[in-house]
């Protein structure tokens, strides 16, 4: 894997360990509350723990504030199941380093769902050149299907 970091924002990225457990899980139930129209935290944790057992993952790292952010990808089907990053760290190119980081691990172009209602997320994919594909089956009420470029 490629080492990506921001030597400014100060932020790496590398491969997930098990001792970042407690870390990705702090990220993710901190980010929880900017997403008040999706299931339960508990629900949405279950599932996050799901693919984080059965795919590859990455974290975001600072020196002082250590995990930042995280993704999960299954490098099979380059499907992007889960990115978290903490608000304070957003508009530093975490997320973008994280989608790079991800990228390498599948070689298809990458896939995810996102909240239609996540109007954030929905202009910075655009932004880096993602495209809205056509909808699946699998996906819920209220989301779009984005395709890497």
């Amino acid at each position: 894997m490629d080492e990506f970091f921001h030597i400014a924002a100060g932020w790496r990225i590398r491969p997930t360990t098990p001792e970042d457990y407690r870390a990705i899980v702090r990220v993710f139930l901190d980010c929880m509350p900017d997403f008040p129209w999706r299931n339960s935290p508990r629900q949405e944790l279950m599932g996050m723990e799901n693919a984080l057992l059965s795919c590859e993952s990455y974290v975001a790292t600072e020196e002082d504030a250590g995990i930042v952010g995280f993704i999960i990808v299954d490098p099979n089907s380059a499907y992007v199941s889960h990115l978290f990053v903490e608000a304070d760290w957003r508009l530093c190119g975490v997320g973008t380093g994280l989608l790079a980081a991800a990228r390498q691990a599948s070689d298809k172009p990458l896939q995810l769902h996102v909240d239609e209602l996540n109007t954030g997320a929905l202009k910075a994919y655009q932004a880096i050149g993602w495209t809205e594909v056509m909808e699946t089956p699998s996906a819920r009420l209220g989301q779009k299907r984005l395709i890497s470029p």
